[in-house]
C-alpha cells in the first residue's frame, strides 16, 4: 500500500502542479473541441479520457483500451446561456407565429440546460478548488456513513480499517496508495458529510453537507490515476459501482451511464454473472459470497434503472439467460438487528428489479401484439409497484426515507 502525493486532492497546497497542469490541459482541448462544430465534447469535471481495463470473462488483464467520456452536446457557458436566452424572448416577441412549445419540452430543454451549467461548474471547480479535510472531521464522515449506511453496494468487499487509517496516511510521505481506494474513500467523505446528525431532543443538523460537492469533484480528480493503474479487481469494481452513483446524483446521466458500462465489464470479468455457477473460481470466499450476490443484484437494479429512465442500450441484462447467480440468504446469526432496513430494502428493490426486467422483456416481445394487449400488460405492471408502495409505505415520511436512502 503507497501514495503518492499527486494522488492527494484533499489539500490544494500538496496537490502538485503536474495533476492540475494534466488536467487543465484537457480542459483547453475539451474548449478548442466546443467551438468545431463537426466535434461532440466532453465537458465535465471528469478527465477527457478514462482508460479502462480491457476484461474477458473470466479473466484479469492488465491491458488498457481507450474509454472516452463523451457527450451529446457542449456545455453551455453562463453568458452564452444568458444571450440564447434573450434572443429567444425577443424572437419570440416578434414572431406570433412560431408554435409554442408545450410543458414537456420547455421541463426537458430546463433541465438540460441546469445539467450544462452544472458540467461546465465543474470543470472550472475541479482544477480550481482547494480545500483541507481535517482528519478527526473525516474520520467523523467514515464513521458516521458506516454506521448508516454498512450495507452499501459491494463496501463489504473492501476492508473497513484501510479506510479508516486513510486520514491519517493521506499526505505522509513514502506511503503509496492505492488510487481505487482513493475514489472509494472520497465517496465515502461525500456520503458521510451529508448524513445528519439528530441531537438529543430529536433535532436534526447537517452539519457537513456544504462539503459534498468538494467531496465529489476529488472523486472526480482520482478517475486518471485510478485509470491508469486499473485492473479489474474487486477494488476496481467498488470504485466504478459508488462513482456510477455519484455521477448520478451530480446530476450527470452520461457520466453515471459510462460508469457503470465500466463497472459491468469489471463484474463481468470478475464472473459474478457466474457467482452460482459449479465452476465458478469464488475469489471472494464463501464468507463474502452472499454480499458479491447482493451486489450483483443491486448494479441490475441500477441498470433497469439507467435504461428506464434514460433509455440507455443494456449491457449485463442484455445476458441475463447466461446469469448463474442466487438471491443472497436473508437470515443470518452474525447480522446485527441495526440492518433491518438495510435487508427489506433490499427486499423491495428486488421486487421492483423483476418487475422491470419484466418490463424490458416485454418490450423485446412487443411485434405481433396489439397495442391495447401491451398496454394492459403494461398497467399491471403499474399496479404491482403501486402495490408494493402501498405495502411497505414507501410514500410515509419515515419508511420512506429509511427504505429508499
Amino acid at each position: 500500500m503507497s501514495y503518492q502525493p499527486s494522488l492527494n486532492p484533499l489539500s490544494g497546497a500538496r496537490a502538485t502542479d503536474d495533476t492540475l497542469n494534466a488536467i487543465l490541459r484537457r480542459l483547453e482541448r475539451i474548449e478548442k473541441s466546443a467551438g468545431s462544430p463537426s466535434t461532440t465534447s466532453p465537458q465535465s469535471g471528469t478527465p477527457a479520457s478514462l482508460e479502462t481495463t480491457h476484461l474477458q470473462s473470466g479473466t484479469q488483464s492488465s491491458r488498457l483500451s481507450p474509454f472516452v467520456i463523451s457527450r451529446d452536446r457542449p456545455a453551455v457557458a453562463a453568458s452564452d446561456a444568458s444571450h440564447r436566452h434573450s434572443t429567444t424572448k425577443n424572437v419570440l416577441a416578434t414572431s406570433p407565429s412560431l408554435p409554442e412549445r408545450g410543458p414537456h419540452a420547455v421541463l426537458q430543454e430546463a433541465l438540460r440546460r441546469v445539467q450544462d451549467l452544472n458540467i461546465q461548474a465543474l470543470s472550472i471547480e475541479t482544477v480550481t478548488t482547494t480545500i483541507d479535510v481535517p482528519p478527526e472531521l473525516a474520520k467523523t464522515w467514515i464513521q458516521r456513513y458506516f454506521e448508516v449506511m454498512p450495507t452499501d453496494i459491494f463496501l463489504s468487499l473492501v476492508d473497513r480499517r484501510v479506510i479508516e487509517l486513510l486520514p491519517d496516511m493521506i499526505g505522509l510521505p513514502h506511503i503509496h496508495l492505492d488510487p481505487a481506494i482513493l475514489v472509494v474513500y472520497y465517496y465515502i467523505l461525500r456520503m458521510g458529510c451529508t448524513i445528519p446528525v439528530v441531537d438529543q431532543e430529536q433535532n436534526v443538523h447537517f452539519t457537513g453537507i456544504h462539503y459534498a460537492r468538494s467531496m465529489y469533484i476529488y472523486c472526480l480528480r482520482a478517475i486518471p490515476n485510478w485509470q491508469r493503474e486499473a485492473v479489474g479487481s474487486t477494488t476496481d469494481l467498488v470504485a466504478a459501482t459508488v462513482l456510477t452513483q455519484a455521477a448520478s446524483d451530480a446530476l450527470d446521466p452520461q457520466l453515471s451511464a459510462q460508469l457503470f458500462q465500466l463497472a459491468s465489464k469489471y463484474a463481468i470479468g470478475l464472473d459474478l454473472h457466474n457467482t452460482d455457477s459449479p465452476n465458478y473460481p469464488s475469489g471472494f470466499g464463501q464468507d463474502n459470497i452472499d454480499e458479491v450476490r447482493r451486489g450483483f443484484w443491486e448494479l441490475m437494479h441500477y441498470e433497469f434503472f439507467h435504461r428506464l429512465v434514460y433509455d440507455y442500450s443494456p449491457t449485463m441484462t442484455a445476458q441475463m439467460k447466461q446469469w448463474i447467480v442466487s438471491l443472497p440468504w436473508l437470515e443470518s446469526c452474525e447480522r446485527p438487528v441495526s440492518q433491518e432496513v438495510p435487508t427489506i430494502r433490499f427486499i423491495l428493490k428486488s421486487r421492483l428489479t423483476f418487475i422491470l426486467a419484466e418490463f424490458f422483456m416485454l418490450l423485446e416481445n412487443i411485434s405481433g401484439r396489439f397495442e391495447g394487449e401491451l398496454f394492459a400488460q403494461v398497467l399491471a405492471l403499474c399496479q404491482q409497484i403501486d402495490d408494493i408502495s402501498k405495502d411497505w409505505d414507501i410514500t410515509g415520511a419515515k419508511t420512506g426515507n429509511e427504505l429508499l436512502k
